[in-house]
């Protein structure tokens, strides 16, 4: 389990995550990063611009350019960009979640859903002309399983390759290679699977980077770091190649020979850039693109002249979980009525600015895979809530306080991470609406440390505390919400199968696994079901999923964000018309 602090988990796209739904993160600000494989738009043809005629695109990102180039080994969230346009993957990954064709041209799956095979495009070249071949694929997925990679290296790209058979043996130093990767010439090759998994293609397999077989292959992977690929790299597969260097940037152009098409915009930057520092360099012309901006500097940003703010929905969400060992968090209409007590969209409007929605159940409405059916579900009513509360055996007792069966005061505690600037702000307003309902309950602050202890051990002390699910491009509910995940026995523990309600998700989310849900309408349908079943009995109390923020330069026009809130495709920007230099 991946636990850390809201503000700056650099996910999926850029820096990798935990398959299936990624990482649990105690509720400390606006989430503010590219968050576990989100979606991205699709990549269509641009016009070229004459190179000649534009200064370069400027993109600002808050970390710096240090270290080893080699793609799937820094940690600067700045690297993972320049690798993203230095190097190609095998496939690319549309608005809607589906993939498409880039490295690789067809891709299909056998009868029994456990073999993925994959055609490289004749097309598919090394920006020196050589060609993309099915040994630099196995060449990654060797690398990404090894485990010079995944200790040494502390390599946090590792899970894409693990629904591959064979990759557990070589990352426990069982095997030098893994063993399900079959080449079956240069062109195309064919992954052999542990079981069927209908998420594993675009949270795992689309991202794929080959690396240079006819550069690397001969080395032990222990002395690739040391060669000039790793230090500079003068060969690439993506829409740009790197032109310079140093630790506060880099400046890229355009590879002719990207298989995509040649991009519209001719040169980019990409820059060290602190938040405090960006107003400045927007205003002077020295900034065009930047994502991941807190409120406070969206805010700043927003009167800029020349400069545009975008909020969007991210892919991630907060919530309320309950000691569910214990009561009121095991009572399911004590969960319910908390879904009605609590004002979140104030909470919005007070803590986010209104950059936000509410959340209804364990997918956002950003996810492809979203039930709309859920919109506007559990709408802010103490009404309700206190119906709901009398009807589970709750009354008012001495002190006006609603009282437990067993006659003591109905007291819970909010928990919230020490150091945490928005955490005391949700948890005070919560305990205001609850209070308002006649629950005397109180906002308590843990360090961040006694509260993963706590979580784990369902310390009695432990009521209620305040967290957050980042989510992959696919959220493959196994790996939170099955009955024997480690994250749902740590959190929620909504574990017990003698409870129909469990039996039927963790039934719904084998179905939604399974070669039938291969076809997308099928998975689409059982994915509803199971968010309905989700939603009705909240083993959380969903709270809200937090809007993303970037700015754009008024030069720069075309930019999609991912719901991470990095930008995304520069090849496929252009300039409007009189901009440049």
């Amino acid at each position: 389990m991946v636990v850390s602090p809201w503000p700056r988990r650099i996910g999926k796209a850029l820096l990798g995550a935990v398959p299936g739904v990624a990482a649990l993160t105690c509720l400390t600000a606006v989430h503010l990063a590219h968050a576990a494989g989100n979606s991205v738009p699709a990549r269509v043809s641009a016009a070229s611009v004459a190179s000649s005629v534009y200064a370069p695109v400027q993109i600002g990102v808050e970390s710096t350019l240090g270290g080893p180039l080699f793609p799937y080994v820094s940690q600067s969230s700045a690297v993972r960009l320049l690798d993203q346009q230095q190097f190609g993957t095998l496939l690319q990954l549309t608005p809607t979640l589906s993939v498409g064709p880039e490295l690789v041209q067809k891709w299909w799956y056998n009868k029994s859903g456990t073999q993925l095979w994959m055609q490289l495009n004749p097309r598919a070249v090394w920006s020196n002309g050589t060609p993309v071949t099915a040994q630099d694929v196995a060449l990654t997925v060797n690398f990404l399983a090894s485990p010079y990679y995944n200790t040494t290296l502390q390599g946090q790209s590792g899970y894409r390759v693990l629904p591959i058979a064979g990759a557990r043996a070589e990352m426990s130093g069982r095997a030098s290679t893994v063993s399900g990767v079959h080449i079956v010439n240069p062109g195309e090759f064919y992954f052999q699977l542990n079981a069927v998994d209908p998420a594993a293609l675009i949270n795992d397999f689309q991202g794929l980077t080959p690396l240079p077989s006819a550069l690397l292959g001969q080395l032990p992977m222990t002395k690739w770091l040391s060669t000039s690929f790793a230090t500079y790299p003068r060969i690439g597969t993506g829409p740009y190649l790197l032109t310079g260097h140093t630790p506060a940037g880099a400046t890229l152009a355009t590879n002719p020979r990207f298989v995509l098409g040649r991009p519209g915009i001719p040169r980019l930057a990409i820059k060290s850039v602190s938040s405090v520092a960006a107003p400045g360099l927007f205003r002077a012309g020295q900034l065009d693109v930047m994502g991941g901006l807190s409120p406070q500097l969206a805010n700043a940003l927003k009167g800029m002249p020349a400069v545009g703010v975008d909020f969007f929905p991210g892919n991630h969400y907060r919530f309320l979980g309950w000691n569910d060992q214990a009561a009121p968090g095991s009572n399911v209409l004590f969960r319910q009525a908390m879904m009605y007590a609590i004002n979140r969209q104030a909470i919005i409007e007070t803590v986010l600015h209104g950059a936000g929605v509410p959340e209804n159940g364990p997918l956002p409405p950003v996810s492809v895979w979203y039930d709309n059916a859920l919109n506007g579900a559990y709408p802010y009513n103490p009404q309700e809530a206190r119906s709901l509360l009398l009807k589970a055996g709750f009354h008012i007792g001495p002190g006006a306080w609603l009282v437990q069966k067993n006659g003591s005061v109905l007291s819970p505690t909010i928990a919230y991470a020490q150091g945490d600037p928005y955490g005391a702000q949700v948890a005070k307003m919560i305990v205001a609406d609850l209070r308002a309902i006649s629950i005397n309950a109180r906002a308590v602050q843990l360090p961040v440390r006694t509260l993963v202890q706590d979580l784990s051990t369902h310390a009695p002390s432990l009521q209620g505390y305040l967290m957050g699910w980042d989510l992959s491009n696919d959220p493959n509910p196994s790996s939170v919400w099955l009955s024997s995940a480690p994250f749902n026995q740590q959190t929620m523990n909504w574990t017990s199968q003698s409870d129909p309600n469990v039996a039927q998700s963790d039934r719904l989310i084998a179905q939604q696994a399974s070669v039938q849900a291969l076809s997308t309408p099928y998975r689409a349908s059982v994915l509803q079901q199971w968010q309905r079943l989700i939603s009705a009995h909240v083993p959380v109390d969903f709270l809200f999923d937090a809007d993303m923020a970037g700015a754009v330069s008024s030069r720069v026009r075309g930019v999609v964000w991912s719901p991470a809130g990095y930008p995304v495709d520069p090849w496929l920007w252009s300039f409007t018309s009189q901009s440049g230099s």
